[in-house]
């Protein structure tokens, strides 16, 4: 019995051993087990970029604001943006009018015979009333030689009417020694130069030379030489017919005002102008110079004419008086290949200092920006002033171009050039608002239009081309 028992108990151990054995997992001898989880994939690494600094600014007589149409760039290729320059004069209070040592340079040549010279006559009898006794004036014309009529004098009452006789006594013949009449007048500057802050030469001509330096280049040279003589040259073209690249690069590149002289009732505003910008000078040979950063293009600069010196290109400027305001527009193409900052470009202002004894005077100012892969981000930043003014400059750049066109005969090209111009204006208006430049510079362009509905060559073609030309350079 006792043996049955312990067979009993024997097989009930076995079979509990048994089932246990069959709920343990089979593992092959050969076979390791290992735990597989599914992998997390990498974080894309979140680049922080730094934003760009605000308009940079320096400067203390002449100020200095140098600010970007983007500030953000949207990572990716080349991208253009917009490099305005603001330029502003110091207020310097005055007591009194300073006085003006002044020389006006006449051409008589026979391509101003009739009206002309006619104009030129009322507009010298008109300078020389605005002018007192504490002022010197001089008045040299030219032809194919050149006649200094009136020494450098004081505008007394007795010396006036002496003044009036000579400006009366002139007739036109000859050529056109332009550089012989300029230079003729340097010399009259030059005896009282130390006794006045600013000295200037006003020419007037159609701007038409062939005796003495005769091409554009060599005038303006002779323009830019004279300026850094701490003298200024002023230009006013006179007819339908004046040459006004030689006449505003003169004016350029001597520091002046360029002036279309369309009829006798401009004369007062144009030598009201000249008259303010002699005695109230702060600043004189005023240059602006744009040094791109590796890589970065100077694609356009508007409204000035413009040179490379190096790795820098260089604008220059008019004389500045009180509280006087200019602006330069360059259109630069910035590489943004990667996110981060980039130095987009220097900006170099030189001058001289009227105010402090003809001293010079230098400000640097340095802008850049950043590039991001945010789209939004770049599009929210844009600054809407910087662009509006950018599209402003393009728009007068192709209202001078359908000038040129106009006066070549190319009459299907000059109408391209304005509707070009309209388009760009409508689109600154829908992008920035309405504002008055952009509403003048549209009322000058279809004002022009209008005049490009006479036939081409025609002296309303000419003149509205002569108009525009001359309402691009005053806006810029």
């Amino acid at each position: 019995m006792k043996k049955t028992a312990v067979m009993f108990g024997l097989a009930a151990i076995l079979g509990v051993a048994a089932l246990l054995l069959m709920l343990l997992p089979k593992v092959s001898p050969t076979t390791t087990t290992t735990t597989t989880t599914t992998p997390t994939p990498p974080t894309t690494p979140v680049v922080v970029v730094a934003p760009p600094p605000g308009p940079q600014t320096g400067g203390d007589v002449l100020k200095l604001t140098a600010s970007l149409s983007d500030p953000y760039l949207l990572a990716g290729s080349t991208r253009e943006v917009f490099l305005r320059a603001d330029i502003d004069a110091a207020n310097i209070a005055g007591t009194e009018r300073a006085p003006v040592n002044l020389a006006l340079v006449l051409d008589r040549s026979g391509s101003m015979a009739g009206e002309k010279i006619a104009q030129c006559r009322r507009a010298a009898r008109q300078l020389v009333e605005q002018l007192d006794a504490r002022d010197r004036f001089s008045l040299v014309t030219f032809g194919s030689d050149v006649t200094t009529l009136v020494s450098s004098t004081l505008a007394t009452p007795a010396n006036k009417e002496r003044m009036f006789a000579a400006i009366d006594s002139i007739a036109e013949l000859g050529g056109t020694n332009m550089s012989g009449g300029v230079e003729a007048a340097v010399a009259e500057l030059s005896h009282y130069q130390g006794d006045f802050g600013v000295s200037r030469i006003v020419l007037m001509s159609d701007g038409q030379a062939n005796e003495g330096i005769a091409d554009p280049s060599g005038l303006a040279s002779m323009a830019r030489r004279i300026s850094s003589q701490n003298l200024t040259v002023s230009s006013v073209g006179v007819g339908l017919d004046f040459n006004e690249r030689v006449m505003e690069s003169i004016a350029e590149y001597g520091g002046g005002s360029y002036h279309f002289l369309s009829n006798a009732e401009q004369l007062s505003n144009i030598f009201g102008g000249e008259l303010k910008q002699a005695v109230a000078t702060v600043a004189m040979g005023a240059s602006v110079s744009i040094t791109p950063s590796p890589g970065v293009t100077v694609a356009d600069v508007y409204g000035y004419f413009s040179e490379i010196n190096g790795t820098a290109t260089s604008i220059r400027l008019p004389d500045f008086v009180s509280g006087q305001k200019r602006r330069v527009v360059i259109r630069l193409l910035v590489p943004a290949a990667s996110p981060g900052n980039v130095d987009v470009a220097k900006v170099d202002l030189a001058f001289v200092d009227v105010t402090r004894n003809h001293a010079a005077g230098a400000v640097q100012v340095a802008v850049s920006a950043a590039v991001t892969p945010d789209s939004s981000l770049v599009a929210s930043n844009v600054n809407k002033d910087v662009a509006a003014v950018a599209a402003h400059a393009n728009a007068l750049q192709a209202m001078k171009s359908a000038s040129a066109f106009a006066q070549d005969g190319r009459h299907d090209e000059a109408e391209q050039k304005i509707d070009q111009a309209k388009a760009v204006l409508r689109k600154a208006e829908a992008d920035f608002g309405k504002n008055a430049e952009l509403d003048q510079a549209m009322n000058e362009a279809q004002q022009f239009e209008g005049a490009l509905a006479a036939p081409s060559g025609s002296a309303a073609v000419n003149a509205g081309a002569k108009r525009i030309h001359a309402f691009s350079n005053s806006a810029r």
